[in-house]
């Protein structure tokens, strides 16, 4: 037996290799609320380089962050002027994120699969299957910044998440001019056929988050008011270190430095505890820890103030 019929020849096609990416665990999972937060400074990221339709337009660059069971996304898109005026979504300014949780590369949608669109005003619709239950999955919201706008999203994984899993993924952006669609760019999919098909969507592998290096402030310093005296004159306030990590099991020892106002208290006898006085009532009192382990650079946290108030 043979591949091809006798007499005839096969025809051979060549496909670039498969766009992939690593979604790193979040720390702290992002707000979804379209303001580009701390929780993203550690997601990699890519852009949506592959001109689909038109010439030029809008790109994104786009971060992912995973946790439990959900992916985030990042799109900050480049776009100049924002128009939302077509009569179609996929005519509107526009970011699409394609998901194909367990990565099936099926071809043909399966139920868990998802065309989601949100407009640069978050107005979501979406492609192939039961709208309501794409719906359910989502939480997106939008924000308009200098030279184009920001779209962030969290989307359902159905409890195919977690460390070392695969999925489908594709991110695409629609740039609409006058209520028409101008140009379209992705980031995986060669073919700009994503719409029908997830056979050539790209990969992404959830990892986990690094262990931190050296001393880690995992739970933050606080200042414990007194029992009889709360914080009026008087009062003897304690401060608790918080909880801090250290490679190896390594022994934490700890070093403290009262703040009033944010400036340096100096005054004797001042360390892990700070007796008020009567012209401090009035003021904020916040307590700096440095932590200390044998081989590590030290590291510093500071609590929350405190008002220091009478009774």
């Amino acid at each position: 037996s043979g591949w091809n019929t006798p007499g005839s020849l096969g025809t051979l096609t060549l496909l670039e290799e498969l766009s992939y990416l690593e979604v790193a665990e979040a720390t702290t999972a992002p707000q979804v609320d379209g303001v580009v937060d701390d929780a993203w400074a550690d997601a990699s990221a890519v852009t949506t380089d592959r001109q689909i339709e038109g010439d030029g337009g809008a790109t994104a660059t786009v971060r992912t962050l995973w946790s439990g069971d959900t992916l985030y996304v990042l799109a900050e898109v480049a776009d100049p002027t924002v128009d939302v005026s077509g009569s179609d979504p996929w005519v509107q300014d526009s970011v699409e994120i394609f998901l194909d949780a367990g990565n099936a590369k099926n071809g043909t949608y399966r139920d868990v699969d998802t065309q989601i669109r949100v407009s640069a005003e978050n107005v979501t619709s979406f492609g192939t299957g039961d709208e309501a239950a794409q719906a359910a999955r989502l939480t997106s919201a939008t924000a308009a910044v200098d030279g184009g706008y920001v779209v962030e999203a969290a989307v359902d994984l159905l409890g195919a998440g977690g460390a070392g899993t695969f999925h489908g993924l594709d991110f695409q952006v629609n740039d609409g001019t006058a209520g028409a669609r101008t140009a379209v760019r992705d980031w995986a999919d060669p073919t700009g056929t994503g719409y029908q098909s997830t056979a050539r969507w790209g990969v992404g592998r959830l990892v986990t988050a690094p262990e931190p290096e050296g001393l880690v402030n995992v739970v933050a310093p606080a200042v414990v008011p007194d029992d009889r005296k709360g914080t009026g004159p008087g009062a003897l306030l304690a401060a608790d270190p918080g909880e801090w990590t250290a490679p190896d099991g390594e022994r934490v020892r700890y070093t403290y430095r009262w703040l009033l106002d944010g400036e340096p208290v100096r005054r004797p006898g001042v360390d892990a505890a700070f007796r008020v006085r009567g012209t401090d009532v009035g003021h904020e009192v916040s307590v700096e820890v440095t932590a200390h382990a044998r081989g590590l650079d030290d590291a510093t946290a500071v609590s929350a103030p405190v008002t220091l108030a009478r009774r």
